[in-house]
């Protein structure tokens, strides 16, 4: 797994950005997606594309990772913070694929893995974004066994001791994005993403993307 070490935030960022703006430009006659992450580092990119907008491909999409089960209109839910990029991209609901936490866990689990089964049939997702905890999970793949329960799933429930429960992408699905991406920052991190490159097994993060042929980090301290 290749390491892009980035001497600043700033330049992360940058990098990022140009990324998206690329991918969401690119002209395809098919839908194609970006899939983003949650997290405060991504979030202050999500808004930093929020002021400074840019015209899309028509059939550029816009899906997440994973959510939390929480109210669409809650702070804690991943789509409701990024309305404000999606309104200045003026991505409107064919542009967008999320999780609809109005139903029950497992209904909102099936229905995202619905709706992902129909993008990946109609088109793909060349670009994925993920995050790292501290305690090594990635999207809400908190242990080796939800990691392991999404087999021949694109999306699964995931249910914690504490609420929120939360709706999470597979490791099958994330082996479909063509390219995909940690972006960590923080010196708390590198504990991880030395378990991430050397032994991957050990954790959430590494397990499901271990047989990904297109994986890296942007790394940032």
């Amino acid at each position: 797994m290749k390491v892009n070490n980035f001497n600043s935030r700033e330049e992360l960022q940058n990098e990022v950005i140009s990324l998206i703006k690329t991918e969401l430009q690119r002209t395809e006659d098919c839908k194609h997606a970006i899939m983003l992450s949650g997290g405060s580092t991504p979030l202050v990119i999500y808004n930093l594309i929020a002021e400074h907008p840019f015209d899309i491909d028509k059939n550029a999409i816009i899906t997440y990772s994973d959510e939390r089960y929480v109210a669409i209109d809650s702070p804690e839910n991943n789509y409701f913070n990024t309305l404000p990029m999606l309104q200045a991209l003026k991505m409107g609901p064919g542009n967008v694929i999320n999780v609809k936490t109005k139903n029950g866990l497992e209904e909102a689990a099936n229905a995202f893995h619905n709706d992902l089964k129909e993008l990946l049939n109609e088109g793909s997702i060349p670009l994925g974004f993920l995050g790292m905890g501290t305690d090594g999970h990635t999207a809400s793949l908190f242990s080796l066994k939800n990691v392991a329960e999404g087999e021949g799933r694109w999306s699964i429930p995931v249910e914690k001791e504490s609420p929120p429960h939360r709706i999470s992408v597979s490791k099958d699905l994330l082996n479909k994005v063509g390219r995909l991406i940690f972006i960590l920052t923080g010196e708390e991190k590198k504990e991880k993403l030395d378990v991430l490159l050397n032994n991957p097994e050990a954790i959430p993060a590494g397990l499901a993307t271990i047989d990904h042929p297109n994986c890296e980090v942007f790394y940032c301290a």
